[in-house]
């Protein structure tokens, strides 16, 4: 049976699965809810789960135009993310509007979907399909609005029980960033699984083993 899709008033296309506590899946930057189709089956018997599309990914109405590149560009000093990785988003973001997904597709999944971990063909293809059928101006967006994020600032303040999970074979945030972010957040527990970057997709068991035994411990 085909999943109950539904629309929210501002366009987000979204669907509840499970019974339980509520738990809501943000997919990945390039990605859509059907990430978490493995996640979310193996949630559903202890959690409600929420999965949505972004503004602009998948099924959700395109986001707002936002600032341009060039914007950006100017209040670059400002921001927190190191110049090689803007520098990179901002190149990325270009091409994307110039000559479309098919033009970025190949060298960003070499990184966040590399040869070793396509041993799931099937699920290997079903992704870059996804990826492939991205809005190209919502995807550079996207970009643009990581490279314009603070979040480094933000996790000192957050005072709830966190798990931080790595993936061993992620060429994009190696565990060590990920150990040096996780250490930024007070009381926070760091963890590896064997994935890339994309653990929904190539490791939904393992990642659900995680959450699953670490919301366990906090269920009260």
């Amino acid at each position: 049976m085909a999943p109950a899709f539904a629309w929210s008033a501002g366009g987000l296309r979204y669907e509840f699965s499970g019974q339980g506590p509520d738990l809501v899946l943000v997919h990945e930057m390039g990605g859509s809810l059907e990430s978490f189709d493995t996640l979310a089956a193996l949630l559903a018997p202890r959690f409600r789960i929420l999965r949505y599309d972004q503004r602009g990914a998948g099924g959700s109405v395109r986001a707002p135009r936002g600032m341009t590149i060039e914007a950006l560009i100017l209040c670059a000093p400002a921001l927190s993310v190191p110049p090689e990785r803007r520098a990179y988003l901002e190149a990325r973001s270009d091409l994307a509007r110039r000559e479309g997904m098919a033009a970025v597709t190949e060298a960003s999944l070499a990184r966040s979907y590399p040869d070793h971990m396509r041993g799931d063909a099937a699920r290997y293809a079903r992704y870059r399909e996804r990826f492939l059928a991205n809005d190209p101006d919502d995807y550079a967006d996207a970009n643009m609005a990581l490279a314009a994020s603070r979040v480094p600032d933000l996790l000192p303040r957050l005072a709830m029980p966190c798990l931080v999970l790595a993936g061993r074979h992620d060429l994009l945030r190696p565990p060590e960033e990920v150990r040096a972010t996780c250490a930024l957040i007070p009381g926070a527990r760091y963890g590896e699984i064997e994935s890339g970057h994309l653990m929904s997709v190539q490791a939904p068991e393992a990642l659900a083993a995680g959450i699953l035994g670490f919301l366990g411990e906090h269920d009260d």
